[in-house]
């Protein structure tokens, strides 16, 4: 977030620079004044694209899934650390929803027998990390 946060100021500050030069030289011609006004606008436009991304709420889902039914640890991370142990029933899941979230997001199940253990990170309906093995399952999405 702290990226997208850098390259709204960052495009704002062109836009005003581009403002100001075209006012500076309202004289030198008017297709010059035209293409100025017309870049100026074009980076304020790309301003309020990039602000109106980072206060959209994108909900976060998580979970773990094992063959047996049951997981021992998960962890997961989204802002926050959070870990639970003992026998979890499976399958198991936690959804936030988070504004504007751009940091890494991660889970980690764990299982105490040779079972087959799925982690999976879903962001508005759409899974975009996945992984199956057996004991210990890790998906990361940044």
């Amino acid at each position: 977030m702290i990226g997208q946060t850098a390259a709204g100021l960052i495009l704002a500050v062109v836009a005003l620079i581009a403002g100001a030069v075209v006012l500076s030289r309202r004289g030198t011609g008017r297709r010059r004044t035209i293409i100025a006004a017309a870049a100026a606008l074009i980076l304020i436009g790309a301003t309020a694209v990039v602000w109106a991304w980072q206060s959209r709420q994108q909900q976060i889902r998580l979970e773990v899934d094992t063959r047996s039914g049951t997981a021992s640890e998960i962890t997961w991370y989204t802002g926050q650390q959070h870990r639970v142990g003992g026998s979890i029933p499976t399958p198991w899941a936690f959804t936030t929803t988070a504004k504007g979230f751009g940091g890494l997001i991660t889970v980690a199940a764990a299982t105490t027998r040779n079972d087959e253990i799925t982690c999976r990170i879903v962001i508005d309906g759409r899974t975009v990390a996945i992984e199956t093995n057996t004991f210990v399952a890790a998906c990361s999405h940044a």
